[in-house]
């Protein structure tokens, strides 16, 4: 876990705390692991509980770090910068969603869907590229207003 925050600490710091995080499926639960490195995070079906999905092919030790990290992360962050998108209707990853640990921080968006795959249904309603776009567009505007102030 320490390996990788330092990778993605270190190419965060490069652009000044405008940072979005956008990860889906295991990307998704490293999204939520390193939240506190970006302005906004979005996490497409995050398998947040490796035991519910990747059971005993995980060791231990590993799905215990996860969690650790995902609950750390979450737990220092102002309100509503992590959003979690899942298919309302897929059992495995409301069940994931459900293993979030409570935070002012997060929103989860449930969406009309079985697949686990949110960003291709997305895609397919042409729903993506204007999510992407208005959480980059937020990111940008809120960095600008911070810029201004000081």
């Amino acid at each position: 876990m320490a390996y990788f925050e330092a990778l993605v600490r270190r190419h965060a710091a490069r652009y000044d705390g405008c940072v979005l995080i956008v990860g889906s499926s295991m990307g998704a639960t490293a999204a939520l692991q390193h939240a506190r490195l970006a302005s906004r995070t979005l996490s497409f079906a995050p398998r947040v509980d490796l035991a519910l999905s990747h059971g005993a092919f995980v060791p231990h030790a590993a799905r215990a770090a996860s969690l650790a990290a995902i609950a750390n992360g979450l737990a220092e962050l102002p309100a509503s910068v992590v959003a979690v998108h899942v298919g309302a209707h897929n059992h495995v990853d409301a069940l994931q969603v459900a293993a979030v640990p409570s935070s002012q921080a997060v929103h989860v968006v449930e969406h009309d869907t079985f697949h686990h795959n949110v960003p291709a249904h997305l895609e397919s309603l042409g729903e993506l590229v204007p999510l992407l776009r208005d959480e980059a567009f937020g990111v940008l505007r809120a960095h600008l207003s911070w810029k201004r102030e000081l």
